[in-house]
């Protein structure tokens, strides 16, 4: 079986997305499966990763200078710059099925996957999944978009059961596979004064909105013993007055945030997950924190943390952070200088759960025929 596997990863998570696909990918190839993956940036990817025989990349070279895109932008130049390169390398490829994630970048005409079997992964963490009159839309800068409905996917594979209910009516055939991620070794934590207290990883998303700044910065304030590290896009947080215990790092590499994960206790998935919509969720940061041990706090779901000792899920309140404060204390005071095990998280292993999805890709074949 030869697959061609489309992502289209933008801005901070570039460096994630990049490593889970190449995990991905070479779960694939020892199974016996012919893979190439497109990997279509508005940034450059590592070179390291890039040196890898089976990521080709897409570039879109009118938008390298771009250091944040608009995902409206991000749409409409991937329609227009990225439809001829992308049929051109499927044609080369020759596959005999093509693997989308992130389908509501291309043109809604889908010339680049006529004549291909297709399949789309829907991301629960990326897609902003919402319920409008009945129907499944994805959502950007307050406009909605509703999928590319001239594209009938022969299949379709969501990381929730909740988004796979929403999008049956696009698709029937689908299935519900979570992201896994490999476990790398905990990360010790460094030992400090205790005057500093414990320790809390945040990275900020340029989805994130006001009421999540000030949840955050509310409970950094009310907790002035607790050190609150902030990587990512703080384009919010610019004008704020930052309490004496948060760190700001701004835009970092992922090498370097890893550096940062031995100063921390615990780390707090992304916030704006709680407006998605959606009954669950699995982003892959979370799953990045937990590779290295980190236990997390949620502000939403997780279908593979429910009842683990090592994930505080607060709900999707608003001001979840400052309603929670007791619960967060007790959970840091559990984990402080401890991490999560390899054996608490040998149910994210991803072997089994890539091995669930080439069964599926086979049963679309299959039905193909």
């Amino acid at each position: 079986m030869r697959i061609a596997c489309i992502a289209v990863c933008d801005a901070y998570l570039n460096s994630v997305l990049l490593e889970t696909l190449l995990e991905r990918s070479a779960i694939w190839s020892e199974k016996g499966v012919e893979v190439r993956t497109i990997l279509i940036s508005p940034r450059r990817p590592r070179r390291r990763a890039v040196r890898e025989q089976h990521i080709q990349i897409c570039h879109v070279p009118a938008l390298a200078h771009h250091r944040w895109l608009p995902e409206s932008l991000v749409v409409a130049a991937n329609a227009a710059l990225c439809s001829g390169p992308l049929r051109k390398m499927l044609d080369q490829l020759e596959p005999d099925l093509v693997y989308v994630r992130r389908s509501r970048y291309f043109p809604r005409d889908g010339i680049p996957f006529q004549g291909y079997p297709l399949v789309v992964e829907a991301a629960s963490d990326t897609l902003g999944l919402l319920s409008v009159t009945g129907q499944a839309t994805w959502t950007t800068r307050g406009r909605f978009l509703m999928p590319n409905t001239s594209i009938r996917p022969a299949g379709l594979i969501c990381d929730t059961r909740d988004a796979s209910e929403r999008l049956r009516s696009w698709c029937a055939n689908s299935e519900v596979i979570a992201a896994g991620r490999q476990f790398r070794g905990a990360v010790p934590r460094l030992a400090v004064p205790k005057r500093y207290g414990p320790g809390i990883l945040y990275v900020a998303s340029r989805h994130d909105r006001e009421d999540d700044v000030e949840d955050l910065l509310g409970l950094a304030s009310r907790r002035r013993d607790w050190s609150m590290y902030l990587a990512g896009d703080l384009r919010r947080y610019k004008g704020k007055r930052l309490p004496g215990n948060v760190v700001p790092y701004g835009v970092v590499s992922l090498e370097f945030l890893r550096t940062l994960y031995p100063k921390c206790d615990c780390a707090l998935a992304p916030l704006a997950l709680r407006r998605n919509g959606l009954e669950d969720a699995a982003p892959l940061l979370t799953r990045e924190f937990l590779a290295y041990g980190l236990p997390v706090i949620a502000c939403y779901r997780d279908m593979d943390l429910r009842g683990r000792l090592f994930s505080l899920s607060l709900g999707t309140h608003p001001r979840g952070l400052r309603h929670n404060i007791e619960a967060i204390e007790v959970f840091l005071r559990r984990w402080q200088e401890k991490r999560v095990s390899a054996v608490d998280l040998e149910h994210l292993d991803p072997r089994p759960r890539e091995c669930k999805r080439l069964a599926f890709f086979r049963k679309v074949l299959e039905s193909q025929l």
